[in-house]
């Protein structure tokens, strides 16, 4: 299982103070091969780094874990550098909004993603990742973070 900073996935769990998190079940390696609805953006290169994102619905933080999980175990993800994450969602009993983020070494990142769950009102969790091609990208990649982030929740929204 990869290590993602801040919210450490340890032994198949988040690991995030806010929560007591139950196992991640192991999925099919495939994410068209398990029944969670993916938004997917296309694959984006910009100076050798490429750039690609996912969304699903969520309604709690075990829907996080098993979609995060998911992520982490598809094939086609393992050569990610970075593995940017944020979820939000509205808890249907308390009416409570739960938030949280990842930055995977890309320091800052995750709150462009948040930012974008934010202002779409979103319940659902959002991963961008980046393969790094060897040239930094500065500012830039915020930009390229946060058009993943908007374009894979604005396909979830239509579905």
């Amino acid at each position: 299982m990869k290590l993602i900073r801040d919210n450490l996935i340890i032994d198949n769990k988040i690991q995030d103070p806010k929560f007591e998190c139950n196992p991640i079940k192991p999925q099919a390696s495939s994410l068209d091969s398990n029944d969670i609805q993916w938004s997917t953006t296309d694959e984006q290169v910009v100076d050798k780094s490429t750039f690609w994102g996912y969304a699903r619905s969520i309604k709690c933080i075990e829907d996080a874990q098993e979609g995060l999980a998911n992520i982490l175990q598809d094939e086609s993800n393992a050569d990610a550098s970075h593995i940017v994450y944020a979820y939000r969602f509205t808890d249907s009993e308390s009416l409570q909004i739960t938030t949280g983020n990842s930055d995977s070494g890309e320091i800052g990142a995750s709150k462009h993603l948040l930012n974008q769950l934010v202002l779409q009102n979103a319940s659902a969790l959002v991963v961008v990742l980046r393969k790094f091609g060897g040239v930094h990208l500065g500012k830039k990649r915020w930009r390229l973070y946060t058009d993943h982030a908007k374009s894979a929740i604005n396909q979830l929204a239509k579905t």
